[in-house]
């Protein structure tokens, strides 16, 4: 189990990812907003789940047609999928996120990919669809 001060910052980015006080993050058991300044210029729907609460974000422009399409509470990732899906809405997801309070050191040696790696890198991406590709994280030689 997280203690208090990680479950505090993991609810406090989150909170300011979606643009919402962290108060309000899991306080109902549905919270919708409007996209926020990190996800301005995201134009799907970003949906993240707590202990039986869920909090959705919308593009502005579209929450009000988008609504309806929610599921009743409690909203699970895979009704909340379920949804949208039947209403012909491309779902990335649902995703699991998981934090550690305890790291322990890798048994493999690692290091940060460089452009030595390419061939690796290029291989990896053929075999992952756009959408994977663009949720797996950092290009070749970028640190994050």
């Amino acid at each position: 189990m997280l203690n208090e001060r990680i479950i505090s910052q993991v609810t406090g980015y989150w909170a300011s990812h979606l643009g919402c006080p962290t108060e309000e993050l899991f306080a109902d058991p549905l919270h919708i907003i409007t996209h926020g300044v990190e996800l301005a210029d995201y134009s799907g729907i970003f949906a993240l789940f707590r202990g039986g609460a869920a909090t959705v974000s919308f593009p502005p422009n579209c929450i009000e047609s988008l609504r309806q399409l929610m599921p009743a509470p409690p909203a699970t990732p895979a009704c909340f999928a379920d949804a949208f899906r039947a209403s012909g809405y491309v779902v990335v997801g649902p995703a699991y996120i998981g934090y550690a309070q305890d790291i322990r050191s890798p048994a493999h040696p690692v290091r940060p990919l460089t452009l030595h790696d390419t061939s690796a890198v290029n291989t990896l991406r053929a075999a992952c669809t756009e959408t994977e590709w663009e949720h797996s994280g950092s290009p070749l030689g970028e640190r994050s």
